[in-house]
Order: C-alpha cells, then sequence, then structure tokens
C-alpha cells in the first residue's frame, strides 16, 4: 500500500477541518459504555505478570497492533508513522490517539492517562467473605494437603468488579518487537536468562545470540504466549504500553 491510500481510509465524518481524526474509530468509543470507572478498558495479563505487576516489577506490556478500521494493516500505517519523512501524520494526526488501549493525558477529562483493569485467572467467592481468589496468588507447593486448588474462572471472562489491579498508562508508542532494548525488558518484569549458550564455534554477534540478557529472556516468553500468531522470527509491530498502578 501507498502511504498516499490513507486519505481515502478514513471517512470524512471522522475528519476535523484540519484533517485530524476527531475520534478513534469504534475501538476508542466502546470502553466509554462500561459501568463504573466507565473509562477503564480491559486487558488480560497472565499469572506471572500479575506478579510482576504486584512487586513492581512490571510497568510495561507489549501488546500486537492489529487491523484498524480507519488505517488499514499495521504493516503499512506503522512503517509510515514511524517514518519522520512519511505524509501519515499529516493525514491521520497523532497515532497514538488510534490505541485500542488508550493513551496518556487526554484520554481521561482529569488529565490523567487512561485506565485499564486487569483480567486474570481467579475463583470468584472464593473466600467465607465472598471475595474472589486469583490464580497468581495460589501456591500449589504450600497448599498441598491443606485444600483443594479450586476451579479457575478464565481471564476472559473476569467482571470488573471482580478485578483487583487497575492500570494507568503513561506511555504509548508504536514499535517492532524485536527493537526492544535491554532496560525496556527488564521493564516487562522478565528476569535475565541465565542458561549458557550452546554454541562453541561462533559468538553471539555472528548468529544473533542475546545471550544471558533481559532480551534473552524476554523473547522466550514472548514465543510461548505469542508464537503461533505472531512468532518473535516474524518481527511485528507491537503497541508498547508504559503504565503505573493506581492505588
Amino acid at each position: 500500500r501507498l502511504v498516499s491510500d490513507w486519505s481515502s481510509d478514513v471517512c470524512s465524518s471522522d475528519l476535523s477541518p484540519a484533517g485530524a481524526p476527531t475520534r478513534a474509530g469504534p475501538l476508542r468509543s466502546r470502553g466509554r459504555r462500561w459501568g463504573g470507572d466507565h473509562q477503564a478498558r480491559p486487558i488480560i495479563f497472565t499469572g506471572e505478570s500479575v506478579r510482576g505487576i504486584l512487586a513492581g516489577t512490571k510497568t510495561q506490556t507489549r501488546r500486537v497492533v492489529k487491523y484498524h478500521p480507519a488505517l488499514g494493516e499495521p504493516e503499512a500505517w506503522c512503517a509510515a508513522a514511524l517514518n519522520p519523512q512519511s505524509s501519515f501524520a499529516a493525514i491521520a494526526g497523532d497515532y497514538r490517539r488510534f490505541s485500542p488501549y488508550g493513551a496518556p493525558g487526554h484520554a481521561r477529562d482529569d488529565g490523567a492517562g487512561a485506565h485499564l483493569y486487569v483480567k486474570e485467572a481467579c475463583c470468584p467467592h472464593y473466600f467465607d467473605d465472598g471475595r474472589p481468589g486469583y490464580r497468581a496468588d495460589w501456591n500449589r507447593v504450600r497448599m498441598r494437603g491443606i485444600a483443594p486448588e479450586p476451579k479457575w474462572k478464565r481471564p476472559l471472562y473476569m467482571r470488573r468488579s471482580e478485578s483487583r489491579i487497575t492500570l494507568e498508562i503513561v506511555s504509548v508508542r508504536v514499535e517492532r518487537v524485536q527493537d526492544i532494548s535491554e532496560e525496556d525488558a527488564r521493564a516487562e518484569g522478565v528476569p535475565r536468562d541465565t542458561e549458557p549458550c550452546d554454541h562453541v564455534r561462533q559468538s553471539c554477534a555472528d548468529i544473533g545470540c542475546m545471550g544471558r540478557t533481559h532480551r534473552a529472556s524476554f523473547a522466550s516468553t514472548w514465543e510461548a504466549i505469542n508464537g503461533k500468531r505472531a512468532p518473535w522470527t516474524v518481527n511485528p509491530f507491537v503497541w508498547v504500553l508504559g503504565f503505573r498502578r493506581v492505588p
């Protein structure tokens, strides 16, 4: 696709006189209909990630960029958005407004970043007082012989009222997943890889080995979670979300 094609992809009803979209399409408006914290949108995390958030070691997450009705396929618009010589910004404005997870600053009336509520595996009404139990807190070894493991509800079906973690978006950007830095890999909450390299005749630089780094550990974690739909080797575009936990 050509960059000039985007002028026909953005509907005229979505454009302000200056040519910038005034809304982010259905993905943007959909989050405003939820009750309670009406600006909060759901985001699913694994148990390991939840533990990292609670411990304060995880302050970033990466999610695959998907097709957007106003922008088209990510391979085209993401590359143009990151190209300073492209006319993308003049046509579509700040691409962060199209983030399905919200963006910092302008997403709420109080000027704070958009809020996300964490969906994780849980067991509703696990405790006598009606509070839910969370799989991320369950220790199979410690609880063996004390209490049977409950039947966990999948994160997808978790209700807003059952969520215990709310996050505030502090930064949003788009990049290739392999462009993650060592510092950002540490912010993803993954430990440093401690496995020794298994190549003896070639250096890490010669074969692209990341060695004993946080990046290597993140690459393995990414492949375990997203290997089937967006493998590391494909190097997909991702939304990079920086966040802080709301007390």
